[in-house]
């Protein structure tokens, strides 16, 4: 397998766009949640859970790019990127 080795700027730049995106994509779908809760209070509880579980892997991904973001390795990517 071919590597192309990457600038760490360049990676630390594209892991801030990462996180932001998620950040923002956990904020809405709490907003979603909230806003169904209210509308149809009986909503499936199957439903909530769900929602609550995908929303506990974007809370992991998001520590596992800052953690990341924080190391000092180098970071080798394969082609193509």
């Amino acid at each position: 397998m071919n590597k192309k080795w990457v600038r760490k700027s360049e990676l630390l730049g594209l892991l801030d766009q990462a996180i932001v995106g998620l950040d923002e994509t956990e904020k809405e779908l709490g907003r979603r949640v909230s806003e169904k809760a209210k509308e149809q209070p009986t909503a499936s509880e199957e439903m909530l859970s769900s929602i609550k579980a995908s929303l506990l892997e974007i809370e992991k991904a998001v520590d596992e790019l800052k953690y990341v973001k924080k190391s000092e390795y180098r970071i080798a990517i394969a082609e193509p990127i």
